[in-house]
């Protein structure tokens, strides 16, 4: 009697394989498709953060202060070039203020600059006095600088004349330099 009465289904352990790998199927579609929909939105956030048109924006930007430092750096280089040449000309220049100054330092009193004339290397210049002394104490200071090469290699008179008028002697000079 016992043998009739089954109180477990006989295939109770078949059916419940079958819905074990029922659920587990199920619970990896169910993580795929969470999986699918949580790459889904991360790619769609990156394309958003590091799109194509923002790369662009941030290029033009880069290009656009490279190529303003660029003109800067061309600026510069010109200016600084036009002032290594400036410098190299008044380097190259004779200075004239030194040599002026040491002859009208040692240039006697009562004499008068008429006018001054500046070359390359030459200065021309017309002085006035209303004493002959002067004058010659004038060339004598002259001949003694071309003596010592202080400045002048050279001093020649070109004329020495009276105003009757005025009673000075104007005196006509042409320097070289050194």
């Amino acid at each position: 009697m016992n043998n009739d009465i089954n109180l477990v289904a006989g295939d109770l352990g078949y059916a419940s394989k079958e819905a074990k790998r029922l659920n587990n199927l199920k619970l990896i579609a169910t993580s795929l498709i969470v999986g699918v929909g949580v790459i889904s939105v991360l790619l769609f956030i990156l394309n958003r953060l590091f799109s194509p048109q923002s790369i662009i924006k941030q290029q033009d930007v880069v290009l656009a202060s490279i190529l303003s430092a660029q003109v800067k750096q061309a600026k510069f280089t010109v200016l600084n070039q036009r002032l290594n040449d400036a410098s190299s000309v008044v380097s190259k220049r004779t200075n004239y203020d030194i040599v002026l100054e040491s002859i009208l330092s040692k240039s006697p009193s009562g004499m008068e600059i008429v006018s001054l004339a500046l070359d390359k290397k030459k200065i021309s210049m017309i002085v006035s006095s209303n004493s002959l002394i002067s004058i010659n104490e004038f060339i004598g200071v002259l001949a003694e600088m071309v003596s010592k090469k202080e400045f002048l290699q050279n001093v020649i008179v070109n004329n020495l004349s009276l105003s009757s008028r005025a009673s000075n002697y104007t005196l006509t000079l042409e320097m070289t330099l050194l």
